[in-house]
C-alpha cells in the first residue's frame, strides 16, 4: 500500500467562503402517494445520534491512482472495481451540510476499503437543494462537473475532486448569497489535476442536461426502495438502509 498525504488545502478566498455546520443534518425528501394521483412532498431536518462521531482513516486521502471510475447510464458514478465483493450506493447532493460531514467522517475509510479491494461505491448526486442554492441550480451544475471529471476514467481525480466539493471555502451554504459559477467549479477541478478538456466541459456546463436526467433517475431508485423517501446522505447495500450513525458500518461490510 502506498503512503498517503493528507488532503490537499484549498483556496478559500478564490472559490468563495462556507460556515461548517455545528451539527450533522439530514435532509429529507419524503414522498407519499395519496390515492395515486396526489403526492406530497415534505422536507425536514432530523438530528441524528451524534454518539460515533469520529473521523474514520483521517488523513487517507484520495483513492490510488489506475482506480477505474465509470458513469452509469441509470444514474450515478460507479467508483472502484465492479466486481469487488461490496457495492454500496451513496446517494448525496453537493449542497447538503450533512453530506459535507459524512465525507468529512467517513471518505477516508471509504477511500481505503475500495483502495483495498474490498468494496465499490455507486455515488448518486442528486439535485433537491437547488431551491436553497443562491443561483437555484447549483446542486446539478456540481453533479454536472463531477460527471466531466469521472467521464475522464481516473478514479483518483474523481475522487479528489468529490471530495473538494464539500470541503469549507468550497461548498456554498444553504440559503446563502452566492454558490460557485461553472467557471469556479472548473477552478476546483484544475486545482485537483483535471486536464484542460475537463476544465472546458465544466466551464461550458457540458454535463448538466445528463446530470440533471442522472439525479431523478436516482432520486426514483431510492424511492422505490424506500417506500417513498429520500434523504441525503444515504447509504444502501442489497436493496438496504445502512446505518451510517454507526462508526464501524463499514468495517462491519467489508467483514460479510
Amino acid at each position: 500500500m502506498s503512503s498517503k498525504k493528507p488532503p490537499k488545502k484549498y483556496n478559500a478566498a478564490k472559490l468563495g467562503n462556507d460556515k461548517r455546520n455545528d451539527a450533522l443534518l439530514t435532509y429529507v425528501l419524503g414522498g407519499v402517494a395519496i390515492v395515486a394521483i396526489i403526492v406530497l412532498i415534505v422536507i425536514f431536518v432530523v438530528l441524528p445520534n451524534t454518539k460515533d462521531t469520529e473521523v474514520q482513516a483521517e488523513g487517507y486521502g484520495s483513492v490510488q491512482e489506475g482506480t477505474p471510475v465509470k458513469v452509469i447510464d441509470s444514474g450515478g458514478v460507479l467508483l472502484g472495481d465492479p466486481n469487488a465483493p461490496v457495492k454500496i450506493d451513496a446517494y448525496e447532493d453537493f449542497l447538503c451540510p450533512a453530506c459535507a460531514m459524512f465525507e468529512n467522517q467517513f471518505g477516508g475509510a471509504i477511500n481505503q476499503a475500495i483502495d483495498n479491494g474490498q468494496m465499490a461505491v455507486q455515488y448518486h448526486m442528486l439535485d433537491f437543494l437547488n431551491k436553497y442554492s443562491a443561483s437555484g441550480d447549483y446542486s446539478t451544475r456540481a453533479a454536472g462537473a463531477a460527471l466531466c471529471v469521472a467521464d475522464t476514467g481516473d478514479g483518483a481525480l474523481f475522487s479528489k475532486f468529490h471530495s473538494a466539493l464539500f470541503q469549507d471555502g468550497v461548498k456554498p451554504e444553504e440559503n446563502g448569497s452566492t454558490d460557485l459559477s461553472n467557471a469556479q467549479l472548473s477552478e476546483v477541478a484544475k486545482q485537483v489535476g483535471a486536464d484542460d478538456g475537463v476544465v472546458s466541459c465544466i466551464a461550458d456546463g457540458t454535463k448538466v442536461d445528463a446530470a440533471k436526467a442522472g439525479a431523478q433517475a436516482s432520486m426514483q431508485q431510492l424511492s422505490d426502495q424506500t417506500g417513498g423517501q429520500v434523504s441525503t446522505p444515504t447509504v444502501m447495500h442489497d436493496g438496504k438502509k445502512v446505518n451510517i450513525q454507526s462508526a464501524d458500518w463499514i468495517t462491519q461490510l467489508t467483514a460479510q
